[in-house]
């Protein structure tokens, strides 16, 4: 029996390590059809505000989001700084919108956050940069999701790496930032390299949690084994 388990184990693995590297032809992005574009181009970049609120309002009308509240790739909106009524009017113009990016620029490495709505207006700190797709000097279509997949790969970070002096998020300015380039294909293909991202991650996952059940089958195996030897 412990053998049996350990060889459907086995099996599942190697399904997955195919599916995996099935999966992975989906994801190239050598094509040479690919323009190749700069940020400055596809999206508008600019900081958020720095507010004169120094104590947080218990109960305000908006979220203020500095990089701190960004953990993972989530924001924790419970420990966001509250913004009462005044504050909301004066900076009203800076309120996100779905779909916004937020590039942190508080840590050497970089916190990157795709906004996707709250139950107040959020307005981002002056720490976060706020990129928004399809509002650059160009009139090229990005799919938000694929902008956000090109800024939270290593391709922004060889780019400061090579370019910026210090090789810091937090020296990196509007404009260096509007200078990245990256391939981009037609917008169907952006999406379809979206969903393969998706799926490809969730083969990942089922692969981990495939691992940790083959790991526990072998245990299982190997005291089935000295079991018998010892009989």
């Amino acid at each position: 029996i412990a053998e049996a388990a350990l060889l459907l184990c086995q099996e599942r693995v190697a399904s997955l390590i195919k599916a995996i590297k099935e999966s992975d032809k989906d994801l190239s992005m050598n094509n040479t059809e690919y323009l190749d574009t700069k940020l400055k181009y596809t999206a508008s970049i600019r900081r958020g505000v720095t507010s004169s609120m120094t104590p947080p309002v218990k109960k305000g009308d908006a979220y203020l989001i500095q990089a701190k509240d960004i953990i993972n790739g989530f924001v924790d909106f419970d420990d966001c700084i509250l913004l009462p009524k005044d504050s909301l009017e004066k900076y009203s113009k800076y309120e996100l919108k779905d779909g916004d990016i937020l590039l942190s620029t508080f840590r050497q490495s970089g916190k990157i956050f795709l906004f996707e709505g709250a139950n107040k207006p959020v307005i981002a700190a002056s720490s976060l940069f706020i990129i928004r797709a399809n509002e650059g000097v160009g009139k090229l279509k990005v799919d938000e999701r694929y902008m956000y997949t090109i800024l939270s790969s290593n391709q922004l970070n060889d780019y400061i790496s090579s370019n910026i002096n210090g090789y810091s998020f937090m020296s990196l300015s509007i404009k260096e930032l509007g200078e990245f380039s990256f391939k981009l294909p037609d917008l169907e293909r952006q999406q379809q390299i979206v969903q393969s991202i998706i799926r490809y991650d969730g083969l990942l996952q089922d692969y981990e949690i495939a691992l940790a059940k083959e790991q526990k089958a072998l245990e299982s195996y190997r005291k089935a084994l000295l079991n018998n030897v010892l009989k």
